[in-house]
Parts: C-alpha cells; structure tokens; sequence
C-alpha cells in the first residue's frame, strides 16, 4: 500500500504528529495533488485545542490545513480539462454535489448540520498539510503557467487566495463596481486588506479606515490606490467617525460598507460598525464578511427611511473564483508585491512545522505578514 507524510491531529489539546500515512486512491470525481504551498494561520494552534469547535466544529483525527497551490500527480477518467503536472489552486470550501448548502472548509469548519458533517466527517476531512492529497475536481482551479514564466507571478503569493476570494464574493454579492464607491472599516487586517485590494480592483472608490495611520499608509501600495483610496483614522467616537467616513464618500455617504470584524469582537456592537452603517447614502448596504461575535443592533426606523440593506455573506461561490482569476489574468488585481501588497511571507518545510507553528503566532495582522507550510518542494 502506497503511504505519504502528513501531520495528523489525533485528539484536541494533543500535539500534531508527522507520519505515515495511507495514499487516498483516485475515485470518479477526484484528482489526487501534491500541496507546493498551504497557509497556515496565526490561530492555527487554538484550533487545534479545540477552543473554536462550539463555532467551527472539525473532527479529529485529521489532517490541517484549509487552502493551498498544489501540483496535479493523477486525475480519474472523467475529468474533462484537468491534467496531470497543472499546477492548482485548491479551494477548501467543499459543496455537496447532491445538496449545495451543505459545506464545509476543509479542516476548519466541519459543517453546521448533519448534511454538511458527512463531508466534514467523510472524505474531504483532510486538509493539506500533507503530501499528497484528495481533492474535487470542481474544487481544483488551473493557474496558467503563462503567469509564472512570463509575467512574474511567484506560486507562493496563491496560498493567500482565500483571504482575498472572501473579499471578491462580498463586493460581488453586493454589485461593487466602477463608480460605486464602499467602506471597508477595519481595513488593515488580512481579510478586510483584501477587502481594499479587491474593491480597487473592481473599479470602486474605497474609503479604507482604520485606527492605524502607519497600517493604513501601506495600503497606498495597491493597485488602483493612488486614484480611488482615501484612508480615514478611526477615533472611537461614533459621531466624529461617521462625519469622517461620509466627508471621505464624497459627502452623500457610501453604496456599501463592508465589515470584516475578527473573531475577537464579541459582545456589544463595535463603534466602527455602527459609524459605517451611518455613513451610508439612502438605499445603501452593509455586507458582514467577518467573524465578529457581537450583537448587531440597528435603529428600526432609520434603516427603514433610508433604505438600507443588510447581508451576511458566507465565503464565496464558484463563479467567484472564475471571477478572481479573470482578474487577475486581465491586470486588474495583481496577487503578491505585484498588487502592492507587504512581502512579508515566512516558508517553511513540512518537517519544520513546528518552527512554523510558533513563528505563525506571532506574525502580523496585515495580509501578507503570514507563514507558509510546504509540503512539498519543486
């Protein structure tokens, strides 16, 4: 029987273990992958405790590792496109053919009913921090290698593609496009810097705000930036930080305002919150992408006399992704230092995982201050 390395978490609070493991066999609607290059998070080690398993429930004993860029080792006799030695893009929401609102991410959030937990619990329970792996083949997206010999894309950048594909389903879900103009408070985090990132790629005007003047000068390196962002230091104080917001909109206040709380916002409604919601223009929308656990409470009748809409969005669809990778193929959305992002990526080998777990915690919050696990090397 053929066997690969993989780290294996056996039960919660337990240390993650290096070993061999069985090599899945490719079956009708799979392709078998060797992972180049995974993200490995900075709450990476809470997971594995099993701190967040009342909100994302996974199921050990299982493999890490939620998203990465893969090479193809085998396809099975129905793949139409995908060949073996593509390199890929793997997506780690994983849908059920039969039931799409079943899903899960692979390795991070086993489903929240029994529907999505035969796949948080069944084959696709394994992440990628392993060597080879399974994957859908719907889930398995070519990046032309025209990218990386001509154009000077690095593989590596691709591993940070579900921080800005989370970004790229809210502004879609909500119509972002040129001559709208959208909030993103806060703005210097990993998934709300994505947020920036995409909405100057789709065309829009962004007001970036943060409590961070020196974060908020970094964003200035993205593309798109020097025409349509303008960057607004957060006070705390609601009324000074909505007239701020809406001055930067243009005065009329904003179409969208985008939130990407993290997870460590609980309780009562954050003050940035309740500010971009205020500075909306009437018939404005607040997209929530975030992770936030507050309480979010709205005045009844303003929402109502200013036609204000609210949407949670939940990751991103597969058109979505079509849609980050047209973006990218036609110039508008650069992936690495080529869109103007910090360079600050920290790789290591499988066998180091444990030097990448510690070095992971104390990394930085802006997007691409992260670490990344190799699996395997070319």
């Amino acid at each position: 029987m053929a066997t690969h390395k993989a780290l294996v978490l056996e039960a919660f609070g337990s240390p993650l273990t290096l070993k061999d493991v069985s090599t899945p066999e490719i079956t009708p609607g799979s392709a078998l992958v060797a992972p180049l290059y995974s993200i490995l998070p900075s709450h990476t080690n809470l997971l594995l405790t099993g701190a967040f398993t009342h909100i994302y429930p996974t199921f050990p004993p299982y493999t890490p590792g939620y998203s990465c860029v893969a090479r193809v080792l085998a396809t099975p006799p129905d793949a139409t496109k995908l060949a073996v030695g593509d390199l890929v893009w793997v997506d780690p929401m994983v849908r059920g053919r039969d039931d799409p609102g079943a899903q899960i991410l692979r390795s991070f959030y086993g489903g929240g009913d029994a529907a999505s937990q035969v796949l948080g619990r069944g084959l696709w329970r394994d992440g990628t921090f392993t060597e080879k792996m399974l994957v859908p083949l719907e889930g398995a997206f070519v990046l032309p290698k025209t990218w990386f010999e001509e154009r000077g894309m690095r593989m590596v950048d691709f591993a940070l593609g579900v921080y800005v594909l989370l970004a790229v389903g809210g502004l879609e879900s909500a119509k972002v496009g040129p001559g709208k103009t959208i909030i993103v408070a806060p703005a210097t985090g990993k998934f709300s810097g994505a947020a920036v990132l995409v909405g100057l790629a789709m065309g829009a005007r962004v007001v970036a705000a943060s409590r961070s003047v020196e974060k908020l000068a970094k964003l200035e390196a993205f593309r798109g930036a020097r025409e349509r962002l303008v960057t607004v230091r957060l006070t705390g104080d609601e009324e000074k930080d909505t007239e701020a917001l809406r001055a930067a909109s243009g005065g009329n206040g904003a179409d969208v305002f985008v939130d990407v709380s993290p997870s460590v916002i609980e309780g009562a409604m954050p003050v940035h919150m309740k500010a971009g919601i205020a500075a909306l223009r009437f018939g404005g929308e607040c997209v929530l992408l975030g992770g936030a656990r507050a309480k979010v409470q709205m005045d009844y009748m303003d929402m109502m006399l200013r036609n204000i809409s609210v949407r949670g969005k939940f990751m991103y669809e597969r058109e979505h992704v079509d849609l980050f990778l047209k973006l990218i193929e036609n110039g508008n959305l650069g992936m690495g230092v080529q869109g103007g992002r910090v360079d600050g990526l920290k790789c290591f080998s499988i066998q180091d995982w444990e030097k990448a777990l510690s070095e992971a915690e104390g990394v930085g919050g802006m997007l691409g201050e992260d670490v990344v696990l190799m699996p395997n090397q070319e």
